[in-house]
């Protein structure tokens, strides 16, 4: 074969060379498949825009036998990285309306502009300045202390106490009703024997209460004229003017319907009736009233009566039972003097003609305290476990 005839063949031969040399090779990046079975397609659920093109392959291969690139095969596939590159979603970024945060409500906080506070000056609640804090009985109490919470006790009338040294009037209304206070025990035996009716009546009838009720008709507005007295021992105070016991059954000694409290030896109390046998007295004490024995007490001139229970110095027994009647927690003895084991006190006693009068006394100072004691609630608590 000549080689005229051998060059068309060699030209054919070199152009299927630099076409085969322009055809590119497939994607195997990360994300590709190199089969080409997902070759181009973009991720499930990302957005191509619809006017995206494929870039231009500016090294087309050239015409078969001309070497001009073809304009058909110029484009290439349309799956390259930048399909994926418009994430046009991004700008969705400038949605959080940073506006939004009305950090501007904040100044909703301002009503808590405490203005309440403004009523803060409502803890006028102190406003009875002299209303002692309530803290303060919390710890403890010295004697000017004390001396208040018993005058704010005293002016009181639900507190059941009375000052026995203040102005002291009664109707005779008044004590008729103090009597009427007390029932008649319902149980079924006084003393040793039955509690009939007629020992009721007996009891009754002793009260004297027909004296008050005439004196009401002859006085109306009429007032009792109130005695003193002070008294001998610690006296047993009575419902009714009678010693004998009214139980539940006959030898019970442990509950008697009868007896109401005891008043403690040396203390003052306002006379302000008397019973029909004339053996007993009925009396205000400091924090209790009813019928005591006349030999329990002594009668006194106001005078007197003031000047022994508002003597400077006192001793005030801290012992809670002895033999003796100031050994009871609680009893108040002026002080004559006092040593270190020592003290002398002025005792009630009974003149000649069986009214008061004192004693001197030497006693000794172990289980007395000069003063009252500041009160304080573990002291207090200790001292009545001991009882």
């Amino acid at each position: 074969m000549s080689g005229g005839r051998l060059f068309p063949w060699i030209l054919i031969l070199c152009c299927i060379l630099v076409c085969g040399c322009m055809v590119p090779f497939p994607d195997i990046r990360p994300g590709t498949d190199p089969e080409g079975s997902s070759y181009g397609t973009e991720p499930e659920g990302s957005v191509v825009p619809e006017d995206s093109t494929a870039p231009e392959n500016t090294t087309a291969p050239a015409e078969p036998g001309t070497g001009v690139p073809s304009e058909t095969e110029g484009t290439q596939p349309a799956t390259e990285p930048p399909a994926t590159e418009p994430p046009a979603t991004e700008p969705p970024v400038t949605e959080p309306p940073v506006t939004e945060p009305p950090v501007t409500e904040p100044p909703a906080t301002e009503p808590p502009a405490t203005e309440p506070p403004a009523t803060e000056p409502a803890p006028t609640e102190p406003a009875p300045p002299d209303e002692p804090a309530f803290s303060r009985f919390l710890g403890r109490l010295m004697p000017e202390d004390i001396a208040e919470v018993n005058a704010r006790t005293l002016a009181n009338p639900s507190s059941m106490l009375y000052d026995v040294l203040g102005e002291c009037t009664y109707a005779y209304e008044d004590v008729l009703f103090m009597l009427n206070s007390y029932g008649m025990p319902n149980t079924p035996y006084l003393g040793y024997g039955p509690f009939t009716d007629d020992r009721k009546a007996d009891l009754v009838r002793n009260t004297n209460r027909d004296f008050l009720l005439k004196k009401m008709q002859e006085e109306p507005g009429g007032r009792v004229p109130v005695r003193y007295a002070i008294l001998l021992k610690n006296a047993d105070v009575r419902a009714f003017p009678t010693v004998e016991r009214a139980t539940a059954a006959m030898l019970d000694r442990d509950h008697d319907r009868m007896q109401e409290t005891k008043l403690p030896y040396a203390s003052g109390v306002l006379i302000l009736h008397e019973s029909l046998d004339g053996q007993w007295y009925f009396v205000q004490g400091e924090y209790y009233y009813g019928w005591i024995l006349k030999s329990d007490a002594t009668e006194a001139d106001r005078a007197s009566f003031r000047s022994y229970l508002t003597a400077d110095r006192i001793a005030v027994s801290l012992t809670p039972s002895g033999p003796e009647p100031w050994q009871r927690l609680g009893v108040i003895l002026p002080i004559e003097d006092r040593t270190a084991d020592t003290l002398t006190v002025r005792v009630p006693a009974r003149n000649e003609y069986g009214n008061f009068c004192t004693e001197t006394r030497v006693i000794p100072a172990a289980g007395f305290s000069e003063g009252f004691l500041p009160w304080d609630p573990e002291d207090c608590a200790a001292r009545m476990r001991a009882l």
